[in-house]
């Protein structure tokens, strides 16, 4: 999950469970710039079925051989606070379905999940491909 800095202008990343390098290295990523930045610009979820240097600007999701992302806006009162997006390593057509499973993890703070790496002070919502099946099974 990246959230808005306070300056509106650069999305940092918060919480990781898989990629804990993005929130140990500080990860940054400029609003309309790259995938989650343009997810944060446009206000709507985004599919990529191929990840490549031309759609992302995190290195770290291609240093670890993410190919498909799914990413959802976070927003709270209709205001943009963040991206929370899900990636697999593995060719994967995310559909609409699993970004509105994605939409309905709340922005509001809750307890992290064994493993999750969070910054202090930070909340954590989780929609990881697990997480997704388990929900679907209805084991919430």
């Amino acid at each position: 999950m990246l959230l808005l800095d306070r300056s509106g202008r650069q999305l940092i990343a918060t919480v990781a469970s898989g990629l804990e390098e993005e929130v140990s290295q500080g990860v940054r990523i400029p609003v309309g710039q790259g995938f989650a930045g343009r997810i944060a610009a446009e206000r709507r979820p985004v599919i990529l079925d191929h990840v490549d240097h031309s759609n992302v600007l995190n290195p770290i999701l291609l240093e670890k051989g993410i190919r498909s992302l799914a990413g959802v806006p976070l927003l709270v009162h209709g205001a943009v606070i963040g991206v929370l997006h899900v990636g697999t390593v593995h060719n994967r057509v995310f559909t609409t379905d699993d970004a509105a499973l994605c939409l309905a993890v709340p922005a509001a703070p809750s307890t992290p999940r064994r493993g999750a790496r969070s910054r202090p002070g930070h909340g954590h919502g989780g929609c990881s491909p697990r997480s997704r099946r388990r929900r679907r099974r209805g084991a919430g």
